[in-house]
């Protein structure tokens, strides 16, 4: 069933859902600025800190797909509620940890009730937006990573130093209560199954209509390409600027401007599209396009004041694509299983931040300099290009 009712209330919804997804960045990034202080405690090496990044990750892929199909199938409203409060639970949690071991279980723990997240939220804005409405919706929750890791990173050192490692997660998990409240106030309770499917179709219909349809691989690819960039720029930034001879605090300025200017991005991309009458394909391929542009510029050893500007432009058009990513997932799908969609499609998008570290890392020990990884993002996301040239316009375009 999808809402398209013209009232204030689901701008409060969707308010709601974007402080669940941001939610789970601040959960699982409040570990960087914790890390070392914890491995102190613990007498953690490098490798050992890194796991508990790895193993958040590790729980938030397994459950992507079943986070879809549960919000096709249930009341996403349920699934939002239940995720956010384990995810505050395995938070509060680690404030009582007193060896590695365990808090790995919970940094796990927290991963799992995180995967659920995404595909629910867009359940619920698939239920309360008109489809003309619905990318700018998707612009607005897609501002959620970079906002979620940029107060993790503004309030993780705060409370630290402040209150102790401790208290922070403590703190992280007290915010879920909030989160919860705000859902329980502002997201409307819907059908779970749309009367016109079938209350016994077989739980893994909606993964089989999404791999039986070469359109969504097709955005699959290019998504792929997408979150290899947007993962790369901020994992690699500070070596790069480093190797330019940048100052630690014009480094900081360059990476935090890029996480800045990417929540803009985000927030205005349904806006942007619908201003100039572009349906999300289209303006796929046109900023898919212009990170390939901009990728190339910035291969120039340019001076500290136009590399900031032009990381500026490069955050704030890096993160146009990603809503429209998530609206052709909804568009290529059936309306039933509109969040199982979303759910693979991130599922398989998201080894794309596994694999880029690794890969760019090999790029730039056998070239010897870092010019290399903007030729590859070059020609990633002429790939996403491609890739969506490749597919059928949607039925409905204006989705």
């Amino acid at each position: 069933m999808q809402a398209s009712k013209p009232s204030a209330r689901r701008w409060l919804a969707l308010m709601a859902v974007v402080s669940a997804y941001t939610f789970t960045f601040i959960s699982r990034y409040v570990w960087s600025p914790l890390m070392g202080i914890v491995s102190q405690e613990f007498v953690l090496n490098s490798a050992q800190a890194g796991i508990y990044m790895s193993v958040f990750f590790a729980g938030y892929v397994l459950t992507q797909l079943p986070g879809g199909m549960l919000s096709d199938r249930m009341n996403p409203k349920v699934v939002l509620i239940a995720a956010t409060v384990l995810g505050g639970l395995a938070a509060g949690m680690m404030s009582l940890v007193n060896d590695f071991s365990l808090g790995i279980a919970f940094r796990f723990l927290a991963g799992l009730a995180s995967g659920f997240v995404m595909s629910a939220c867009s359940k619920v804005l698939t239920n309360e937006f008109a489809p003309n409405e619905r990318s700018v919706a998707l612009g607005i929750l897609m501002a959620s990573p970079p906002f979620g890791i940029t107060l993790a990173n503004l309030i993780g050192p705060l409370l630290r130093d402040n209150y102790g490692w401790r208290n922070t997660f403590l703190f992280v998990g007290l915010l879920a209560v909030l989160v919860v409240l705000v859902l329980i106030l502002f997201v409307k309770n819907h059908s779970p199954v749309p009367e016109t499917t079938s209350k016994k179709a077989p739980f893994t219909e909606g993964f089989l209509d999404f791999a039986k349809n070469p359109n969504q691989w097709l955005v699959v690819v290019a998504g792929f390409m997408f979150l290899f960039t947007t993962t790369g720029f901020p994992t690699w930034i500070y070596r790069v600027t480093e190797h330019l001879g940048f100052e630690p605090s014009q480094r900081t300025l360059i990476a935090m401007s890029y996480s800045i200017t990417g929540i803009a991005g985000s927030v205005f991309s349904g806006v942007i599209a619908k201003r100039i009458k572009m349906n999300s394909r289209s303006f796929l391929m046109a900023t898919h396009g212009l990170m390939a542009a901009f990728s190339l510029v910035l291969v120039i050893n340019w001076q500290f004041g136009l590399f900031f500007a032009l990381g500026i432009l490069y955050g704030f058009i890096s993160y146009l694509p990603a809503s429209h990513q998530t609206a052709l997932a909804i568009q290529y799908s059936k309306p039933e299983y509109s969040a199982t969609s979303v759910a693979c499609q991130n599922l398989f998008m998201q080894t794309a931040s596994v694999l880029q570290p690794v890969f760019l890392g090999g790029l730039i020990d056998s070239t010897g300099g870092f010019s290399i990884i903007w030729y590859a993002f070059a020609i990633t996301m002429s790939i996403g290009v491609i890739a969506i040239r490749a597919t059928k316009s949607p039925e409905n375009p204006k989705t």
